[in-house]
């Protein structure tokens, strides 16, 4: 599990390995799992992509949340990131400009149901996943 996300303790601005756990203990969090499916080759190109960013570094795209740009190559905002690795893999189920998508647009763009909701997590969940 990765997040595409301004940083934190511990954690730089851009792309960050997470557990769910962690993600849901943090202040206010819920967190709703979807499942999107995906063949093995798919899956292969955005590991692929995500070493590649992960080697090459990366920053969270703070002016891109007011200003419809971005400074440099790996400079994203959360929802800029899954849209881009999703189109790279052609999973993507909705056309849009990559600057103008929002995190709710993965919702909302689903017209033909390809996620399937599993599961929400928050900190008063009974039964949080194992890290």
């Amino acid at each position: 599990l990765v997040s595409y996300n301004g940083g934190g303790p511990g954690a730089a601005p851009g792309l960050n390995p997470e557990t769910l756990a962690e993600l849901v203990h943090r202040q206010g969090a819920c967190v709703r799992l979807y499942r999107l499916p995906a063949t093995r080759d798919q899956k292969r190109i955005i590991l692929r992509r995500l070493g590649k960013i992960d080697q090459e570094g990366s920053a969270y795209n703070l002016l891109g949340l007011v200003l419809p740009c971005t400074g440099q190559p790996n400079t994203m905002f959360c929802s800029q990131f899954v849209y881009g690795i999703l189109k790279l893999a052609g999973l993507a189920y909705f056309q849009k400009d990559p600057l103008q998508v929002r995190p709710t647009d993965l919702l909302d763009w689903d017209l033909k149901g390809r996620l399937s909701f599993v599961a929400e997590y928050s900190s008063t969940s009974p039964a949080l996943p194992s890290p």
